[in-house]
């Protein structure tokens, strides 16, 4: 329930950040922080079993947390992506990339189902958590290059 509540917090708030200056910032913190948050859910579920009080808590603002950070960087990647296209290609590029979504959907939550089966919370979101943000320092020399870039 506080996702939903982070994002629309976000939404609101996005106009007054000025994030179309800083697109990429705003892009790869957004992964990061996500990645973090994710983590810190195997951390939460590993240390905070006996306080079932604080964990919900905890919980809860993981979770309102990963909505903000959601919003704030779709935001900026749709915009980003709007002045890097080519207006007569868009609708194609994100027809196929919301094609893509909705695919990934159901193979995410099949493939997790399965992980959940044979593997602790704990490992899982540790994992998850810890993928996400090495894709994000990966791409990190990437976003350098690109934001010095004049278009």
């Amino acid at each position: 329930m506080t996702m939903p509540i982070g994002m629309i917090l976000a939404s609101l708030l996005m106009p007054l950040l000025r994030a179309y200056q800083h697109e990429l910032r705003y892009i790869v913190g957004s992964w990061a922080i996500c990645g973090l948050m994710i983590t810190g859910i195997a951390l939460t579920l590993k240390t905070l079993k006996q306080s079932s009080s604080l964990f919900i808590v905890v919980t809860f603002l993981i979770s309102l947390v990963i909505g903000i950070v959601l919003a704030t960087g779709k935001i900026p990647l749709v915009t980003y992506m709007q002045k890097r296209i080519v207006p007569q290609q868009q609708g194609k590029i994100f027809s196929i990339l919301d094609t893509l979504v909705q695919v990934a959907i159901p193979i995410g939550t099949a493939l997790y189902g399965l992980m959940f089966d044979y593997y602790s919370a704990v490992i899982i979101f540790a994992g998850s958590g810890l993928t996400i943000l090495l894709f994000v320092f990966s791409l990190i020399p990437q976003f350098k290059t690109e934001s010095t870039k004049k278009f």
